[in-house]
């Protein structure tokens, strides 16, 4: 009876088992990378970066809100800063003129009303001694530090024939909420690349969405050491960083199991520019009271040892290399098998450059991945 033919019920349950088998391979070489960083990191802005570099052009209605955008922020810092002034006590030695134009900016409601009438008292408020006072304590409120590139642009962007190029789509500011993801084919390999919300309140809503992914990038705002979070203004911005990074490293969604190892994980140390100029002309590490503590003792270690291999040992790459330790404290084993690696999120040559030294672990550790 056992040797008699298939049934076609019988045929057809092999074909359906075969159709699953197979798409189950298919969806095992599809690599997944979750895009993982406090909030203002500069994550998405890597994700915009990976979405043009493959072929994921902005469309054109997305460039009219990048627009609209740009002008948004550029109003609002400028009034985050005047709202400084005030707060510092400094604003009784503001000029009559500069009083007038903070009053004209304080009324505008929309990025529409951006003109360049206003955009030129907004340049000249920018420049004045008052507003660069309170720019230089920039540490002690929220204020996106890139965006002096828009207000140095303001008549640009204030003119009614302005259109935001894709540059300016990487440096707008625009909140991510929830999950974005995107499907790309990098090197014959098909990666799905997930943005997630990096705001506090985002956090829980989505780790338990990705167990199993081949790999993390993980973004660090390195010019954040002396910051602190918008939801909490008691927290230190690095120090936040590092305790989600604890998290997420050691969570039993990402870390080995006996059916499959631990994600791959990956640190970008962003904002590497911004991190050179504020050592330039801003607090320094040892100023800050999270890090004044051991800071100063591993730069000492660290001078020493860079100096002896013949290494740059600027204030900037032992900074770098005092906060890569902090990464690697929290992490299992040490932070073994992690990989660091500095980046400027908003120059491509820049991201292309790392990603394609970091594709390379990724595609050979989904290969490993696969085959054990």
């Amino acid at each position: 009876m056992g040797c008699g033919p298939s049934s076609p019920e019988a045929e057809r349950t092999r074909e359906i088992d075969k159709d699953i088998k197979k798409g189950q391979k298919e969806d095992n070489r599809i690599i997944k990378l979750l895009l993982l960083g406090a909030g203002e990191s500069g994550k998405s802005t890597i994700f915009k970066q990976m979405k043009k570099m493959y072929g994921a052009q902005p469309t054109d209605e997305e460039m009219v809100r990048v627009t609209s955008y740009v002008r948004e922020n550029v109003i609002n810092f400028m009034k985050a800063l005047c709202d400084a002034v005030q707060d510092f006590g400094i604003d009784h030695l503001q000029s009559e003129a500069d009083v007038q134009a903070v009053n004209e900016l304080m009324d505008v409601a929309g990025p529409e009303e951006l003109t360049p009438a206003l955009a030129e008292k907004l340049l000249a408020l920018w420049h004045s001694d008052v507003v660069q006072q309170a720019w230089r304590r920039r540490a002690e409120f929220q204020i996106i530090e890139s965006h002096t590139v828009f207000i140095e642009r303001v008549m640009e962007i204030a003119d009614p024939s302005y259109h935001a190029n894709f540059e300016d789509m990487l440096l707008v500011r625009i909140k991510t909420s929830g999950i974005r993801n995107e499907a790309l084919e990098i090197d014959s390999q098909v990666f799905h690349i997930y943005d997630v919300g990096g705001q506090k309140n985002e956090r829980r809503k989505w780790i338990h969405c990705f167990e199993g992914v081949t790999a993390i990038i993980f973004v660090v705002g390195l010019s954040e050491y002396d910051q602190v979070l918008l939801e909490d203004p008691t927290k230190n911005r690095m120090m936040d960083a590092i305790e989600l990074f604890q998290e997420i490293s050691g969570s039993p969604y990402f870390t080995e199991k006996p059916d499959r190892p631990a994600t791959k994980i990956l640190v970008f140390m962003n904002k590497e520019d911004l991190f050179k100029q504020k050592l330039e002309t801003g607090p320094k590490i040892n100023q800050i009271p999270e890090w004044k503590e051991d800071f100063d003792s591993f730069a000492d270690i660290e001078t020493r040892r860079l100096q002896a291999a013949g290494q740059d040992a600027s204030e900037a790459v032992i900074g770098t290399n005092y906060f890569i330790s902090k990464f690697r404290a929290v992490a299992p084993k040490g932070g073994e098998g992690i990989v660091f690696r500095s980046t400027i999120a908003i120059d491509p040559g820049n991201v292309r450059s790392v990603w394609n030294v970091c594709k390379i672990a990724i595609i050979e550790y989904a290969l490993y991945e696969l085959g054990s």
